[in-house]
This record gives structure tokens, C-alpha cells and sequence, in this order.
């Protein structure tokens, strides 16, 4: 919790939008293949469920991150119709890394 409030907001908005609603321990399943770690979840009352993230990536994005070990934290959204957004937050400096965790949790959610 105190990590979460060190860092700053870097992403915020729509992840997918799934075709059904899919339980929280499919979502952790599915978000383990990519190395994504739920730390907390819980249900919604329209029947969706809201998830707390972990994540690491390399960013080798540029000759500036050189290899940058980044973690994420994010807190991802799951609504009964199926949307899915995130707010996520890193504790790198280099400007739209959380576009790279944004999308790893595309591909890994758009395949339910």
C-alpha cells in the first residue's frame, strides 16, 4: 500500500472489452501465464471484480532504460459488461512505459 501511493499515475483507461464477464480466479490464471501476480481481488456488485496487480518487465525500450528492471502496480477493473480498464502506476521515469504493461495485459486478457 505504501508503494502504491509513492507513485505516480501513468496509465489510466481501457484495457479490453470481453464478450462475457470471467471469474477472478480465471482472471488470476490467466494473468499468472504472463507473470502478472494478483495481490488482492474482490467482487463488484454488477457482478465484475476489481484486481491488484504486480508486475516486472525489462524495459529495453531505449538506450536509456538499458535494460531497466520496471515494476508495475496496477488496479485493474472488471465491470459486469465486460469492460476492462487499469490504472497503472511504475516507478520508472521514462514517459509512456505503462503503455508496455498496459499492453501485456491485452494480450493476455483478450485471449478470454
Amino acid at each position: 500500500q505504501g508503494l502504491w501511493g509513492g507513485l505516480a499515475e501513468t496509465f489510466n483507461g481501457q484495457i479490453v472489452q470481453m464478450a462475457t464477464v470471467v471469474a477472478i480466479p480465471q482472471l488470476t490464471a490467466c494473468l499468472a501465464t504472463a507473470n502478472v501476480t494478483v495481490v488482492a481481488s474482490g467482487a463488484l456488485p454488477d457482478g465484475g471484480a476489481k484486481l491488484f496487480l504486480y508486475g516486472a518487465l525489462t524495459d529495453d525500450s531505449s538506450l536509456l532504460a538499458s535494460g531497466e528492471k520496471v515494476q508495475y502496480l496496477a488496479q485493474l477493473v472488471v465491470q459486469g459488461s465486460g469492460h476492462v480498464s487499469a490504472m497503472i502506476k511504475t516507478d520508472s521515469t521514462l514517459p509512456g512505459c505503462a503503455n508496455n504493461f498496459a499492453d501485456l495485459l491485452r494480450g493476455s486478457l483478450g485471449n478470454l
